[in-house]
C-alpha cells in the first residue's frame, strides 16, 4: 500500500496539463507583445520625440475641446438652476 505522502510526491513531479497550458499561453502572450513592440519601433514614421509632441499637441487639443464643451453645457444648465433655486 502507498502512503499519502507518496502519492502527493509522485502527484507533484507529474506534470498538471491545465498548468502547462495556462503557462504556454502566457508565455506565447508575452512573445507576441514583444515582437509587437519591436516591429512598432522598427516602422514608425515618427522619431520617438516627434510622436510625444503629436501627443502632447493632441491631448492639448482634447482638453481644450471638452473645456469648450463643458463651458457650453453650463451656459445651457444655469439659467434653469437659478429657476430651481428661486421656486
Amino acid at each position: 500500500m502507498t502512503s499519502i505522502h507518496a502519492k502527493y510526491d509522485e502527484y507533484a513531479r507529474s506534470e498538471n496539463p491545465a498548468t502547462s497550458a495556462r503557462t504556454s499561453s502566457i508565455l506565447a502572450a508575452l512573445i507576441g507583445i514583444a515582437v509587437g513592440a519591436a516591429l512598432a519601433l522598427l516602422f514608425a514614421p515618427q522619431s520617438g520625440e516627434e510622436l510625444r509632441g503629436e501627443l502632447m499637441r493632441r491631448m492639448d487639443s482634447a482638453r481644450n475641446r471638452s473645456g469648450d464643451l463643458l463651458n457650453g453645457v453650463r451656459g445651457k444648465v444655469m439659467p434653469f438652476r437659478r429657476r430651481g433655486g428661486e421656486a
